[in-house]
């Protein structure tokens, strides 16, 4: 071989190289939008959203169970009157999702702590035997919370958030 069939030769395979990594260049930034953010799994960012906008970010395929109740079969239940989601329960075996950082199958100790620097103190507990479980509420003037743990293991099994619209309740009572 000469000098340039051989320069030929390296000059094409360059050439396809340099073609697939301008095609992977620019299909990368098309990648990184398909990901899901792990803040669209926090919860508390769509108290008072519209559950359209939950599915939207969370890509999550509700169903509606009755008027204003919408569910994750297994995993999640949305409480959304008049189309705002006001209240999430996360059911056990459901670890994407979290409220105040806490998710299920976390340590109850830890759980407690993040929702203490939120809430201050708990407001009440509740030993349900029949579930071999313990639930803590916890409660501020805008929101309450539940958090239940099992007995044996010390993980959370399931979350509740309600948001309390009191200046709502305020106006039905006038």
């Amino acid at each position: 071989m000469n000098k340039n069939s051989m320069y030929r030769k390296i000059k094409i395979e360059l050439g396809h190289s340099i073609k697939v990594l301008l095609l992977i260049l620019l299909i990368i930034p098309f990648l990184s939008g398909c990901r899901v953010d792990e803040s669209d799994y926090e919860l508390t960012n769509y108290v008072g959203k519209s559950v359209d906008k939950f599915i939207k970010k969370t890509k999550s395929e509700l169903t509606e169970d009755s008027n204003g109740v919408y569910k994750l079969e297994g995993a999640l239940q949305l409480i959304a009157p008049k189309g705002d989601i006001r209240s999430f329960t996360i059911l056990k075996g459901d670890e994407q999702f979290k409220l105040f950082g806490v998710a299920i199958g976390m340590n109850k100790t830890e759980a407690e702590l993040k929702l203490l620097e939120i809430y201050n103190a708990e407001a009440n507990k509740t030993i349900e035997a029949d579930k071999n479980s313990v639930t803590h509420t916890y409660r501020d003037k805008d929101s309450e919370v539940y958090l239940s743990y099992d007995i044996d293991t010390g993980l959370v099994t399931e979350l509740s958030y309600y948001y309390l619209d009191t200046e709502s309740q305020q106006e039905d009572e006038e």
